[in-house]
């Protein structure tokens, strides 16, 4: 169903405008059982109720979704309600299927919700998905692939980006690499997943640049998701003849078009960038480290992953440090 073409049912783009608007509001949904639509601006949360006249409940129980019955007039309701913002576009989907079974199939609201359910889970447990740790890891590369292109061109930035995925570092330049951290925290704390990942390569050096991001309302300026990104460099690089180049690495990173509306919480970053030099002062766990613990059996460790915080390390964006690595 195409909900854009349906004039039953809001398109999410119609709808996510109204929810901006921070007003509570009804949406009746026409057909048969009554279905309403609702948005609650101060407990924020997204609702849909179907009338249930069977009087039977579903088995499943969503996770974040809280599924009750209710009383109104006199009349039974299925409620299905969710109170997470950042995946009400996933959750409104699900409603518009769920609609369309008990509407237009005449599927008894129960197992609607039940089939709808089931059907999705297999879904995202098939889909690959990106977590919400690799799409703002994803981000944060794309950051500096347009950082770099702005002043070297995009030629230069994409064959500066790893084009594999077991590359020591995510961007590597003349005499020197880039391993780019992502966080929405309020501190910079970053995960670092391997003994590996802080070691600089043979004669190099290695510098961690640290980006902070936020989350924005949908038509805040200047704002950007990780669909948006995608887009806007696409379409910069198709222009070069560079667009296929650009489309391997991604997949390469787990990204799937067909999965763009799953990444569309929009950003805006909460401070400037920072780049770190991986040197003394930077916190690291590193194969020369370990080695030098006598007593720790380091060959038996098969994965080590932690967390660091370097909040007041480094150089800001703007500076000539960071300009002189960073254009």
């Amino acid at each position: 169903m195409n909900i854009e073409n349906d004039p039953r049912i809001l398109s999410w783009d119609n709808l996510i405008e109204r929810i901006n608007l921070n007003h509570s509001f009804q949406q009746i949904i026409p057909g048969d059982p009554r279905c309403v639509l609702i948005y609650d601006s101060q407990a924020t949360s997204l609702e849909l109720q179907l009338k249930n006249l069977d009087g039977l409940e579903p088995t499943v129980e969503p996770l974040k979704i809280e599924i009750c019955s209710l009383q109104k007039n006199g009349v039974e309701y299925l409620s299905l309600k969710i109170n997470d913002t950042e995946i009400f576009r996933e959750f409104y989907d699900l409603v518009v299927e769920i609609v369309d079974s008990v509407q237009i199939l005449q599927i008894e609201p129960h197992l609607a919700i039940d089939r709808a359910w089931k059907t999705w889970t297999l879904l995202l447990n098939q889909g690959n998905i990106l977590s919400k740790e690799k799409q703002l890891g994803l981000m944060g590369e794309l950051w500096l692939l347009q950082r770099v292109a702005q002043q070297r061109g995009w030629r230069v930035a994409l064959d500066s980006w790893h084009s594999d995925a077991r590359a020591e570092h995510d961007f590597s330049f003349d005499n020197y690499d880039i391993e780019v951290k992502t966080t929405s925290s309020e501190d910079r704390i970053h995960v670092i997943g391997s003994v590996n990942q802080l070691m600089p390569a043979a004669g190099r050096e290695l510098l961690l640049l640290s980006l902070q991001f936020t989350g924005a309302p949908l038509l805040l300026k200047n704002s950007f998701s990780l669909s948006t990104l995608v887009q806007d460099i696409l379409e910069n690089l198709k222009k070069e003849g560079l667009g296929d180049n650009f489309k391997s690495r991604l997949e390469m990173a787990g990204w799937n078009p067909s999965h763009s509306r799953h990444y569309s919480k929009k950003f805006i970053p909460r401070s400037e960038a920072v780049l770190i030099r991986v040197d003394e002062s930077c916190p690291k766990i590193t194969p020369p480290v370990l080695q030098e613990i006598s007593s720790l059996q380091y060959d038996r460790f098969v994965g080590i992953s932690y967390r660091i915080n370097v909040n007041g390390l480094g150089f800001a964006d703007g500076t000539a440090e960071f300009h002189f690595f960073i254009p």
